[in-house]
């Protein structure tokens, strides 16, 4: 089947068949927008059918790809972490304005994304990312590994224990806060 074929037959936008396409042929998607009259390999038609079911039963695609870039960089994503959101990027460019040289903690990090690109372009001192979930942890631990951050992972129940140490910043999204309080 041709590319433009495939996508119109998906069932999803065509932003999301492109980017999922992209994915299945291992290429960047703005490569894919000039192939549209190309022929797809049976065996890449096939994963992109598979994911494109899976986007259609809800699946976000960040969960499909394994990655969302926050703050130009790409970050691994599973269902143990929660998808990093434009608007999260607030917090961390403000984190990144004030970290220089400091100590900081990204609590409840999920991915990581905060407190690593408080790393990355903020350039502070010492990081640690605390989460309550060891599936998040190594999450995030393998993001820090890719972005060649060195951090200090913690497990902690936010609602149970005492944070150690003392930090210049800790940053945490809001949005995980409420959830884990509204589940009280």
């Amino acid at each position: 089947m041709v590319i433009r074929e495939l996508i119109k037959s998906s069932g999803l936008s065509r932003l999301d068949a492109e980017v999922l396409l992209a994915h299945a042929m291992q290429i960047d998607r703005s490569k894919l927008l000039f192939m549209y009259q190309e022929t797809v390999a049976p065996s890449v038609a096939a994963v992109f059918s598979a994911l494109s079911e899976e986007a259609k039963k809800g699946c976000p695609i960040a969960y499909l790809l394994g990655e969302k870039e926050f703050y130009s960089l790409p970050f691994y994503v599973t269902p143990d972490t929660l998808i990093p959101r434009p608007d999260t990027e607030l917090l961390a460019e403000w984190c990144i304005s004030h970290a220089e040289n400091k100590s900081v903690l990204d609590l409840c990090c999920g991915s990581g994304c905060i407190g690593i690109t408080a790393a990355v372009y903020g350039k502070c001192a010492h990081l640690s990312l605390a989460d309550i979930s060891l599936l998040a942890l190594k999450v995030a631990e393998k993001n820090a590994a890719r972005h060649g951050v060195s951090a200090e992972i913690r497990r902690l129940d936010i609602l149970k224990d005492e944070i150690p140490g003392t930090y210049d910043i800790i940053a945490s999204n809001p949005r995980i806060l409420k959830m884990m309080l509204s589940a009280l």
